[in-house]
C-alpha cells in the first residue's frame, strides 16, 4: 500500500471522527463531555489502583478496563473524560474505515461522510460515546481480526 493511500485513509478516519463528534456534541449544546459517568467507570477505581496498587475485585466491568483506563486517571476527571472521548472517537472512526475496506467499499469522500453520519445517528453509538463506555475497544479488535482473516498472508491470521 502506497504512502499516498495510507494518508488518504488516515485523513478519512479523522474526518469520520470529526463528523461523529459534531453529530454527538452539537445536539447536546456543549463541546465537552461531562465526567459524571467517567468518574463511576474509571476515575474512582483507577485512583484506588494508583494509590493501593491493587485491583478492585468488586469492579463491575472486566478487570482489563482498569488497566486500560489507567492513563486517563492521571489528570483531572474532566481531562480524563475528554481524552477518553477523543480516543473513543478515533477507535470508532478507525473501525468504520477498516470495515469499509473489509466490505470492499470504495473509500470516497461522500461514502465516508454518509457512513459516519449514519453511524453517529444510531442511538447506542451516541449513548456509548456520551457515557464513555468501552464498547469501541472490542469493536476495533473484532475489525482487526476480520481484516487479518481476510488477508492473503497466513501469518496475519
Amino acid at each position: 500500500m502506497s504512502v499516498n493511500i495510507r494518508f488518504r485513509i488516515l485523513g478519512y478516519a479523522f474526518l469520520a471522527a470529526f463528523i461523529v463528534a459534531v453529530s454527538v456534541l452539537l445536539p447536546m449544546g456543549t463541546l465537552t463531555v461531562p465526567p459524571n459517568d467517567f468518574l463511576l467507570i474509571a476515575w474512582n477505581h483507577g485512583q484506588q489502583l494508583l494509590q493501593s496498587g491493587m485491583v478492585d475485585l468488586t469492579y463491575p466491568y472486566p478487570l482489563w478496563t482498569q488497566v486500560l483506563l489507567l492513563p486517563f486517571v492521571l489528570g483531572s476527571p474532566e481531562l480524563g473524560a475528554q481524552l477518553w472521548f477523543v480516543c473513543s472517537l478515533l477507535l470508532l472512526s478507525w473501525s468504520i474505515i477498516l470495515l469499509m475496506q473489509f466490505l470492499n467499499w470504495p473509500l470516497r469522500l461522500p461514502l465516508v461522510v454518509f457512513t459516519s453520519l449514519f453511524v453517529a445517528a444510531f442511538g447506542p453509538v451516541f449513548t456509548t460515546l456520551w457515557l464513555g463506555q468501552l464498547n469501541f475497544v472490542p469493536l476495533l479488535s473484532l475489525t482487526l481480526v476480520l481484516l487479518s482473516l481476510k488477508s492473503k498472508s497466513w501469518w496475519m491470521a
